[in-house]
């Protein structure tokens, strides 16, 4: 549901718009970047998203191993302003013990000194792994796995974490989450190819190897975990791979799990997991049927094989500490050719960002940002509330529903970032960094648990402040818009305001479309999954528009002449594009300021992209390509066709008995 970086070809598309065409010379051979022709001049009755970026992409160069260019969403110039950040902060001094700015300084300085290469494996891991290998029974095995997730913050054996009830309001519950891999080893490609059990089996082996079994042994216990893999893919419904989303969530009582997990004592399990065993009276359960075969796995015949899939979860997750001090991990290993100061950069915003995103904020964001950001969100409520009360074609109850749900929605930004408990970090061991790291990633879990005990804030920080993103989280119905992509330049203060309306407005409008998506309007206006709230007929009268809207889709648009969209794998996304749009169109009073706000919405999907990559999002993004995202979007609406006097017969043109809307 996020904005991410979707992946579209400017240069190398053919593209198909009711029956009339434009082309591109597509070659399919060696050269991963196409070179088509293209006229000199196009019109924006033809193709908006050349007739905008054409230039801009044309001149586009992409840089030896990248494959996209002139990428509007690129992060770099902002990820280069975090790490000036971070080591101006390194520099500094007179820090309060336990601050953001004096962990930031402490791990800047550690990472520095450390040598990863000749330091050896930190003594409490490598004892850690051998006494996981020494555990005797299952039960001694279980909690010594349960005590290891939440102390060093990885996954457990049986993938229970605590997450969102989605069948309560603003409610966090122990859940027992699909498992979708061995040792990144994807589970769902076994449909097509054993290759992944292959790299299990290797990968264990290395794992079993580094901590002192003989190869032969190795090989055998780490083929026992892939052929454990096999069990568990072969109990799963493929679908969840595919959409492991909350319509799969199901709620059971501590009751029901003991009837499927025989072999586990699930209290001590969880009072192992340092959780109280008063939250563990219901569970959320995503595959049952996967859960059975994970218990059946449980016996004291299998624990070798169960012994090797948390070391290697925890050899993987602390690879850095490990790869270059155990012999058989050098192939996993990774040799930086970077000065350490910029990896030290690198590796506190991937690991530890919720420490920068307050600096980010105090340093980039202003109150007056902030509050220019609130009133368009406030403009493009007040237009959906327009677009749902004149939605006829709803029931009044649901419409009103909506309505609640609309005027319900809290807007997330950067003034809700909060700093950090320094009473939790100030004793902290700030002399070496494996310590340093280990125990941020301790609190990071402890946190994470802590939401057992009362609602959920809904105030929460759900992304990094310094991505260039924005998402909406269905079961807290908010929608949060990052600093990056509050500040210039997608979002000018003192530039013009029907250009920021196209650029950040529309992602504005995307995230609250999101809310009344084909998936997301299944939530009630609290959060909760309940697909009853809405009327029978009206969700009849929904899913008629859904396949209206796929068929919009896949009878238009085509990739290279042979790759159609997905309309059903990309339809939320589409819904919320398109929803995004008709919440900002009614904004703009003049032609001159739509013409504005179009051309910034076409500016902010720039991008030129290698072939393959295209292709690989043709088959597996939920997004639509960044042209289909733009000229799509317009070719449906009206105000379009109006301000730029789109007549039949011009690239942009489709029928109105084809074109689709959300609202309307």
């Amino acid at each position: 549901m996020k904005r991410v970086r979707g992946l579209a070809s400017f240069l190398a598309v053919a593209f198909i718009l009711s029956g009339c065409s434009g082309s591109a010379d597509v070659v399919m051979t060696d050269p991963v970047e196409t070179e088509p022709s293209q006229p000199e001049q196009v019109r924006p009755q033809d193709d908006f998203y050349r007739y905008v970026n054409g230039d801009t992409l044309a001149d586009a160069e992409f840089v030896y191993g990248e494959t996209t260019a002139a990428d509007a969403l690129d992060d770099t110039e902002v990820l280069e302003a975090v790490d000036d950040m971070i080591t101006e902060v390194a520099e500094g001094s007179g820090y309060a013990v336990g601050t953001e700015e004096y962990i930031i300084q402490n791990l800047f300085n550690l990472y520095v000194d450390y040598d990863f290469q000749n330091a050896g494996v930190p003594e409490e891991l490598d004892q850690l792994f051998h006494e996981i290998d020494d555990a005797q029974t299952v039960e001694e095995f279980l909690l010594l796995d349960a005590a290891i997730s939440s102390e060093y913050d990885v996954p457990n054996t049986l993938n229970l974490a605590v997450g969102l009830n989605y069948q309560g309001q603003y409610d966090a519950i122990l859940s027992f989450n699909l498992i979708t891999d061995v040792f990144h080893s994807d589970l769902s490609a076994l449909g097509e190819s054993y290759d992944p059990l292959d790299s299990i089996r290797d990968d264990g082996s290395l794992y079993l190897q580094a901590i002192g079994h003989e190869e032969d042994e190795a090989d055998e216990i780490a083929t026992a975990l892939a052929y454990d893999a096999l069990d568990l893919y072969n109990a799963t419904d493929p679908a969840l791979f595919e959409n492991s989303d909350n319509e799969n969530f199901n709620l059971y009582t501590a009751d029901q799990v003991d009837e499927i997990l025989t072999n586990v004592d699930l209290d001590a399990y969880i009072t192992a997991m340092g959780i109280d065993t008063e939250y563990a009276d219901e569970f959320g359960v995503y595959a049952p049927s996967q859960l059975q075969a994970l218990n059946d796995m449980l016996t004291e015949e299998n624990l070798p094989a169960l012994k090797a899939w948390t070391i290697g979860r925890l050899m993987a997750e602390y690879g850095s500490f490990v790869n270059f001090g155990y012999e058989s991990l050098h192939q996993f290993a990774s040799v930086s050719y970077k000065p350490p100061e910029e990896d030290a950069c690198i590796a506190i915003r991937k690991n530890f960002g919720v420490l920068v995103d307050p600096l980010y904020v105090e340093n980039f964001y202003s109150e007056r940002n902030d509050e220019a950001l609130r009133d368009m969100c406030e403009d493009i409520r007040e237009q959906y509330r327009i677009l749902i009360t004149q939605a006829d074609w709803l029931t009044e109850g649901t419409r009103d529903g909506l309505l609640d749900k609309l005027d319900n929605m809290l807007v997330v930004t950067g003034m809700d970032v909060q700093r950090l408990d320094t009473s939790l970090t100030s004793d902290f061991d700030y002399t070496n960094y494996f310590t340093l790291f280990r125990s941020l990633r301790t609190l990071n879990r402890s946190q994470i648990n802590s939401q057992l005990t009362g609602p959920v804030d809904r105030r929460s920080i759900e992304m990094r402040m310094y991505e260039v993103n924005a998402c909406y989280i269905p079961s807290l119905n908010t929608i949060t818009i990052t600093v990056a992509s509050a500040i210039d330049p997608v979002f000018d203060v003192d530039g013009d305001y029907y250009a920021n309306l196209g650029s950040l407005g529309a992602t504005i409008g995307h995230e609250m479309g999101h809310a009344f998506d084909s998936n997301c309007i299944l939530y009630d206006s609290n959060g909760v999954y309940n697909p009853s709230w809405i009327a029978p007929e009206d969700i009849e009268v929904l899913e008629e528009r859904n396949e209206q809207a796929v068929r919009y889709f896949e009878d238009n648009f085509v990739i290279f002449g042979i790759y159609h969209v997905d309309g059903e794998m990309t339809l939320g996304e589409n819904y919320a594009d398109l929803g995004g749009l008709e919440s900002i169109v009614g904004i703009p009073e003049t032609n001159e300021q739509r013409q504005i706000m179009f051309e910034a919405y076409a500016r902010s999907w720039c991008a030129k992209i290698v072939d393959e990559v295209l292709i690989g999002q043709i088959a597996n993004d939920v997004h639509s390509p960044y042209w289909i995202r733009v000229n799509a979007m317009l070719s449906t609406l009206e105000e379009f066709y109006e301000t730029y006097d789109v007549q039949e017969g011009d690239g942009m043109y489709i029928a109105p008995e084809n074109r689709i809307s959300r609202w309307y």
